[in-house]
């Protein structure tokens, strides 16, 4: 197992970027100073600032927080610079917040059309039309994880150019909250609060799924 990618979108039906400069930033401890590395760009449309830990970006709909793998108390640092900004902001009108976890999977025993095959293949429309040896298959899948949260599950085999072509399956995982009730803060701040329960969920789905298959846990 690999881990990918982790992230926090905040979208909103309108964001103002130009609010976001390193000033504001600073005085509001959502990037400190001595947190910024360099080529921040601050513009009227959108605001990207990469940090010792993460990436920080917003535009018009939405707000990203996509943080480094190896951080250590990812969740503590996500809870933390998010609600001061929503916090700073009480009266944006959000939307949506989702917590995302992206993990790549392979096997030493299997190839990847063995393994998609053994996870998803049923025998029957449309999966027999595909039952062929170089064949590979995915899933999507949802349900609901929490109160209000809906965990949504997406499946498919990749391939690593940077690795040499190593084909993988890699598990995109989105916990999701719809924010339209009077207490938009405390509705993000809920999910926030979540955040090491879902990134577990997500690593014990992965490694249930292909247990047995010779995998090995790169993740963080």
């Amino acid at each position: 197992m690999e881990f990918i990618a982790q992230n926090v979108v905040v979208t909103a039906n309108q964001f103002n970027p130009s609010i976001f400069t390193q000033p504001w930033l600073s005085r509001n401890g959502v990037i400190l100073d001595d947190e910024v590395l360099p080529n921040a760009v601050f513009q009227t449309e959108f605001c990207q600032v990469v940090a010792t830990h993460f990436t920080l970006l917003v535009l018009p709909t939405a707000l990203q927080i996509h943080l480094q793998t190896d951080v250590a108390d990812s969740g503590v640092l996500v809870r933390d610079r998010v609600s001061r900004v929503v916090r700073v902001l009480p009266q944006t009108p959000y939307v949506a917040i989702g917590l995302n976890f992206i993990w790549n999977a392979a096997s030493e025993n299997e190839t990847i059309e063995q393994l998609s095959r053994r996870l998803f293949f049923l025998d029957h429309p449309p999966f027999n039309h595909f039952n062929v040896d170089n064949a590979k298959f995915g899933s999507y899948m949802s349900r609901n994880f929490a109160d209000s949260v809906r965990l949504k599950l997406d499946i498919k085999p990749v391939v690593s150019k940077e690795d040499n072509q190593v084909h993988r399956l890699q598990f995109t995982f989105n916990f999701h909250r719809d924010i339209s009730g009077d207490h938009p803060v405390q509705d993000i701040e809920e999910l926030l609060n979540l955040w090491e329960r879902a990134k577990d969920a997500s690593r014990t789905i992965v490694a249930e799924s292909i247990r047995g298959a010779g995998c090995h846990d790169n993740g963080n």
